[in-house]
């Protein structure tokens, strides 16, 4: 890796902060001291400590810094022996470190663009934390890397910023505080794996009655374990044949539902034929109106007939009483005329005279006869028409009374239909309703059997943990008594070898 190229930087020295030291000292005491060989403070009040680091400075140049110390007492065994790593303190450690870290140190830090970096990449050839060589004034230092910053433009990478230096690149202090931490560790757990070796004798005196207790303690399990399958059988039995009887019901309420539709579809049949029959009803209806103005306009031309009819006879009457008041003119004219005829020749004129108005009233009579004979015809052609307009009055009347009285008929037998499809629609919802009150049923049934499987799940579960808990104490004793066994085969090699 080719180092980077720094044009300039900065030299941070760190001047010395501190002369003095304080802080809180923390004291952990072990189990076997007795309280009252501890030393006592209020709650609100900490132990503390002050330490010169070097010489005195003078009166302006008194600085301090806090540094907390912790120590873990050291135990001691029924014998007046220290055990061995069981005490520890960071004293000496807390003050070297605040000693070093108020020493003048000095720093390198720059910042470093694309032009510096070269072919290099960041987080590609280099990382944070990573340490880099620099090159600057002809020296190269190699230094952590800080940071790195992308620079964004357009929603693309175009240039980084990485900041180097400006940390120590080691860090001795803390290296030597994590190996002594450790070495603390590996010491506390190699003296409690003494310690528990050392109880491993009371471990397997009372593994005995512990493998004992479990035993029986396992055996009172499987025999309730035994208990809840046969109950956990019944219930399943149980659940079984409330569903089988869900099944009865859901099959029932099926058998209904299929009941309500073709009851239903059968009344939406008949309600249709009885629109049907409804709507043939209204068009005889229509039809017998129809006939029945038909009827009324033959009606009024058999009036219009007859009323002619009667003029025409009034005529004729007319001309019949004018004829024969012409006919007795005419025999008083005869009359005269044979009395004149008897008489003298003075009488000729008056009798040609009369023969003159003899025939005239004979002309006045034909003519007189003639207008009656036309009159009678007229009569009789006026009655012919007026019979015919009353007979197709009287077939119109018939057909409107036969109209109306199939359109009563249809009337009739469509209500008939539609008190049947009102019947159809009753069972219909009847069966609707007892088909619901089949569902709520079966979903009651499903719900019991549902409650019942959930009844018998939760002692299945509580089987399975009870089977769990013997099987966990089972296998702890089957545990103990091995440690038991192997405290002995120990115990058994310790003492054959002494």
């Amino acid at each position: 890796m080719h180092p980077l190229i720094a044009d300039g930087g900065e030299l941070t020295v760190l001047r010395s902060l501190a002369s003095y030291a304080y802080g809180t000292w923390a004291v952990t005491w072990p189990d076997t001291v007795p309280d009252d060989h501890k030393p006592e403070i209020p709650d609100d009040q900490d132990f503390g400590y002050a330490a010169k680091l070097r010489d005195a400075p003078g009166r302006m140049g008194r600085r301090f810094v806090r540094a907390n110390v912790s120590i873990t007492a050291a135990e001691y065994s029924e014998t007046g022996a220290m055990v061995p790593f069981s005490g520890r303190s960071d004293v000496e450690r807390v003050l070297d470190d605040a000693a070093r870290r108020t020493d003048g140190d000095a720093l390198f830090q720059q910042d470093f663009d694309r032009s510096a970096l070269g072919a290099l990449v960041p987080r590609v050839d280099f990382d944070v934390d990573d340490i880099v060589p620099v090159l600057i004034w002809n020296r190269v230092l190699m230094q952590p890397v800080t940071l790195i910053e992308d620079k964004v433009e357009a929603g693309a990478v175009v240039d980084w910023r990485v900041h180097v230096g400006g940390a120590l690149v080691e860090d001795d202090a803390a290296r030597e505080r994590d190996i002594q931490d450790r070495e603390f560790e590996i010491m506390q757990e190699r003296r409690e794996r003494l310690e528990a070796v050392g109880s491993v004798s009371k471990v397997a005196a009372s593994a005995k009655n512990t493998a004992e207790s479990a035993k029986s303690a396992a055996h009172e399990a499987l025999t309730a374990v035994k208990d809840a399958d046969g109950t956990i059988a019944s219930h399943v039995r149980e659940a079984t044949e409330a569903s089988e009887k869900a099944a009865e019901h859901s099959e029932a309420a099926d058998q209904h539902s299929k009941d309500a539709a073709r009851s239903s579809l059968e009344a939406r049949l008949a309600s249709q034929r009885s629109s049907a029959s409804s709507a043939q009803s209204v068009s005889h209806s229509m039809l017998s109106l129809d006939y029945s103005e038909r009827s009324r306009e033959h009606s009024e031309k058999s009036f219009e007939y007859s009323d002619q009819a009667r003029r025409h006879s009034q005529k004729s009457f007319d001309y019949a009483r004018e004829a024969a008041d012409r006919v007795k003119e005419a025999t008083d004219a005869s009359d005269a005329a044979s009395d004149a005829s008897q008489a003298s020749q003075q009488a000729s004129r008056e009798a040609s005279d009369a023969s003159s108005q003899a025939k005239t009233a004979s002309e006045a009579s034909s003519t007189a006869s003639q207008a009656a004979t036309q009159a009678k015809t007229l009569t009789q052609e006026a009655l012919r028409k007026a019979e015919e307009a009353r007979n197709d009055a009287e077939t119109a009347r018939r057909l409107a009374e036969q109209a109306r009285d199939s359109a009563e008929t249809k009337r009739a037998d469509a209500e008939a239909k539609r008190n049947e499809a009102e019947q159809a629609r009753k069972r219909a919802m009847q069966s609707m309703q007892a088909a619901a009150a089949a569902m709520a049923a079966a979903e009651q049934a499903r719900m019991w059997a549902e409650e019942e499987r959930k009844k018998a799940e939760q002692q299945r579960v509580q089987a399975e943990n009870e089977r769990s808990k013997a099987e966990s104490a089972r296998s702890a004793a089957e545990t103990a008594r091995d440690q038991a066994e192997t405290a002995r085969s120990d115990a058994e090699g310790k003492r054959a070898a002494a």
